[in-house]
C-alpha cells in the first residue's frame, strides 16, 4: 500500500517534516517523509497521531498541525 498526505490548499503545498506523536503503524507500514508504504502483517484497525512540522500553503507557513490517520487493514491471515 501506499497513500501520501494531502492538504486543501489552491495552489503548491510543503512541509519541513512529518512526525508520528502518539501510536504505533502497523507491522509492515512504514512513514518516509508524508508517505505511509509497505505491506500490513496483519488485519485490523490502528489509529495514529500525526505532527505535520510547518505546513505551508502558497508559501505561507503556519502552526504545526497534529492529525490522526487511521489504518483499517483488512484480509485474511497469511496461509503457512
Amino acid at each position: 500500500m501506499r497513500a501520501e498526505l494531502t492538504a486543501k490548499c489552491d495552489g503548491p503545498w510543503a512541509y519541513e517534516s512529518v512526525r508520528i506523536q502518539q501510536g504505533k503503524l502497523p507491522q509492515g507500514i512504514f512513514l518516509l517523509g508524508g508517505e505511509f508504504s509497505g505491506a500490513p502483517v496483519r488485519a485490523g484497525a490502528r489509529l495514529v497521531q500525526v505532527r505535520v512540522v510547518k505546513p505551508s500553503c502558497n508559501g505561507v507557513v503556519y502552526d504545526d498541525k497534529h492529525l490522526w490517520v487511521r489504518f483499517d487493514i483488512g484480509g485474511e491471515r497469511p496461509r503457512r
